[in-house]
């Protein structure tokens, strides 16, 4: 399987092996993360997902699935997370609410 001996290059510290990774799956885990999160923060987690991968190749298991769908699952969670948190800041900050207020109109004395 080419995916597994990428992956054991990956584990060597072959930074061949993850550029060849990242040009088969990089639009994939970018495109998940776009969805979720916007473009604002797409490519900071596609970033982490490739780091990820980086790090602790062997998180990844051939048995369970495919590097397609692993790298797919980690985008997936870490968009997740980053909503999650975003979501606790956003609802922790203070709402200030504008009330839209007619201006006093007055009927002018008659005379």
């Amino acid at each position: 399987m080419w995916e597994r001996q990428l992956v054991d290059r990956i584990a060597v510290g072959d930074d061949a092996a993850l550029a060849t990774v990242y040009d088969q799956y990089g639009a994939l885990v970018h495109g998940i993360a776009l969805r979720l999160v916007g473009a604002h923060l797409a490519a900071d987690i596609c970033q982490e997902v490739f780091v990820s991968l980086w790090n602790q190749p062997d998180r990844w298991d051939p048995a369970r699935g495919s590097l397609r769908t692993f790298l797919a699952m980690i985008a997936r969670r870490r968009a997740i997370d980053h909503l999650r948190s975003t979501g606790r800041r956003v609802a922790n900050a203070p709402t200030v609410r504008h009330q839209r207020s007619s201006p006093a109109w007055t009927k002018p004395p008659s005379r």
